[in-house]
């Protein structure tokens, strides 16, 4: 698998925004990065999904079985959110994740006809600060702090995940 897998920038950009942070690794699939959030040195990461999970124990990964809905229910203030490849639909309850986050890390891919996330999704997070931003052909790692006056115009990953019509092929990307 190449999605899901930081390059060694993206590595370096995440551990500085992670170390000695509580992560909620929203939607961790198989736990994989959840395992690499704590190898850059997360304090503890609560690992999310709706899907059961048959997960040898890690180290510093706490793992919970519940959909977004329920899990926004217990969580009122989130330190660092990690959303990777979330699905393409519209997720109220993951917004309402993100919404509570002190810090949000975006890592996935709406180049190329492939989209990660939704329009609604990406519009909210150009209402952040865009720490940081490193892109590479396989997933583009973003990661936003506090809310801004006013919307940013855009990374060209945001712009194609709110223009899913359009295909923007990683080759053409622009910055600005």
């Amino acid at each position: 698998m190449t999605w899901g897998r930081l390059d060694p920038a993206q590595s370096t950009a995440l551990a500085a925004i992670v170390r000695g942070r509580t992560v909620h690794d929203l939607g961790c699939g198989d736990q994989t990065l959840a395992e690499k959030l704590v190898q850059l040195g997360a304090a503890a990461v609560i690992a999310v999904d709706c899907q059961p999970m048959d997960w040898t124990p890690v180290a510093g990964v706490v793992p919970v079985h519940a959909n977004f809905a329920d899990y926004a229910d217990t969580e009122p203030v989130i330190d660092v959110a990690f959303v990777a490849w979330p699905d393409n639909r519209v997720e109220p309850a993951l917004l309402e994740l993100i919404r509570r986050a002190k810090t949000v890390a975006y890592l996935g891919k709406c180049t190329d006809a492939t989209i990660c996330g939704w329009p609604g999704f990406f519009r909210y997070l150009l209402g952040r600060a865009l720490v940081a931003h490193v892109p590479n052909v396989a997933n583009t790692l973003c990661v936003y702090g506090d809310p801004i006056a006013t919307a940013r115009a855009g990374e060209w990953e945001e712009r194609a995940g709110i223009d899913g019509q359009t295909i923007r092929p990683y080759s053409e990307r622009r910055t600005g």
